[in-house]
Formats: C-alpha cells, structure tokens, sequence
C-alpha cells in the first residue's frame, strides 16, 4: 500500500514519488531498474530483504537506508511476519547520482 506524501506534480519536475510504503509479510516488489532517476528509502518499521545489482540479499530494519542510482537496480521483500513500512523518493537523475 502506497500512501502519498507529495503528488507527482508537488515534486515540481524534480521526481516521481514521495510515500509512504507498506510492504505486508510475504509480498514483495520484484526486481526492477532506474533508469534516468534514483530511489531512496528509509525503512521505518519492520524488516524488509533488499537484494541490489550485487545479487547479495541485504536485511534492512527500522532507521536503515537504501539508495538505488541511476542505472541500477533492487527488489524489496518482507519476508518476515509483521508488516513493514519505509518512506519511499524516487527523484529524477543521471550519472551524477
């Protein structure tokens, strides 16, 4: 479940997402790429499995961070059994991120 914080268009041109996220236990968001912006979360309770490009699975508990460059790819999974929240950016970018 996605919450908005700001609306696309609050983001003035500078990204396309400002939420926050629940991920419940068992599901997750398979693995995907951004291209031409980055995406930063920050999980703000439970635990969540962060695989990067690496391919190397990463646990994520509240008050940790993820940034995702351009070009670059993860997958988010809530493998526990309580559900878990992380505030999601995804901003516009290039090579400069």
């Amino acid at each position: 479940y996605i919450t908005q914080i700001l609306k696309k268009e609050e983001l003035m041109g500078n990204g396309r997402m400002f939420g926050r996220v629940q991920i419940n236990p068992g599901c997750s968001c398979g693995t995907h790429s951004h291209e031409h912006e980055a995406e930063i979360f920050y999980v703000l309770s439970g635990t969540l499995e962060a695989v990067e490009d690496n391919g190397t699975p990463k646990l994520l508990h509240a008050g940790d961070m993820l940034f995702t460059g351009h070009g670059h790819s993860h997958s988010i999974a809530n493998n526990s059994t309580e559900p878990a929240t992380m505030i999601s950016l995804i901003l516009n970018g290039d090579d400069s991120f």
